[in-house]
């Protein structure tokens, strides 16, 4: 699910940044909802037979907010949650400072490789460099790990963000990103109900993910007194303190699945 997840999003988000290029933006909208318009006629075509439940109205009222219940009632999955919600904040603003990176190199189809060094980097992540680290060590030491080293290697990019080798860079460091997708994963599915991992995955994404719009808001306008170097030292300060956060929580750190 992580790689076909990553694969699609990360892997056209690059390839959107070279067709740039190429084409104009009235013919990349007319693709993208070309692309929607297959999705919505896949999906039609799926045959769902299973009856559900009629639920009452009150009751309804009341699992409006199960997934919030679930969340703030175990800190280890308030702290991954708000955790995401963090550093997708910064995500928002690294959405800007490829763009800014690109334009003070002078150099359009960067903006493209940038995004196709942290495809490349998240896919590897997730496949190749999940298997091996999950053969080895737990999923909360994995968890805990790569998310610091995540943040370190965010930091070093700040020694690249004038130099053609930010590619590599944010292709290493983007490693360390897609192992963290992997890991984080069976935390929800083993400390949450499965009844209800539908309604807390649908309350973590309703928290995490409105937070990127607000980073870019904040980053685009941070970045007229800030340069790409102070940016990727926010970014990565911010998820080494996450991952002290995680180090620090027991129950994230000595999470098994052997355990549980």
């Amino acid at each position: 699910m992580s790689f076909s997840y990553n694969a699609v999003d990360y892997v056209f988000n690059a390839l959107t940044g070279i067709m740039l290029k190429y084409l104009s933006l009235l013919y990349l909208l007319m693709i993208d909802v070309f692309a929607l318009m297959i999705a919505i006629i896949t999906f039609s075509k799926i045959n769902y037979k299973e009856k559900l439940p009629k639920i009452l109205t009150t009751e309804k009222n009341k699992t409006i907010f199960l997934g919030f219940k679930y969340i703030f009632s175990e800190k280890s999955i308030l702290k991954l949650t708000l955790g995401g919600a963090l550093v997708n904040f910064c995500f928002g603003g690294l959405s800007i400072y490829q763009v800014i990176i690109a334009n003070d190199q002078n150099s359009p189809i960067l903006y493209g490789f940038i995004m196709s060094s942290m495809a490349i980097g998240t896919l590897i992540g997730s496949t190749i460099a999940s298997k091996i680290v999950l053969s080895k060590y737990t999923i909360g030491r994995i968890q805990v790990f790569a998310t610091l080293f995540f943040g370190v290697t965010l930091l070093a990019n700040a020694l690249f963000v004038s130099s053609k080798f930010i590619i590599v860079s944010l292709a290493i460091s983007f490693i360390f990103l897609g192992v963290t997708h992997v890991s984080n994963k069976p935390f929800y599915q083993i400390l949450i109900p499965e009844q209800h991992l539908g309604k807390v995955f649908s309350t973590k994404a309703s928290i995490s993910i409105i937070t990127m719009p607000l980073g870019s808001l904040f980053f685009g306008w941070l970045s007229l007194y800030i340069n790409p170097n102070i940016f990727f030292i926010l970014f990565g300060s911010s998820y080494c303190f996450i991952g002290i956060v995680y180090l620090l929580d027991s129950k994230i750190r000595d999470f098994s699945l052997n355990d549980n």
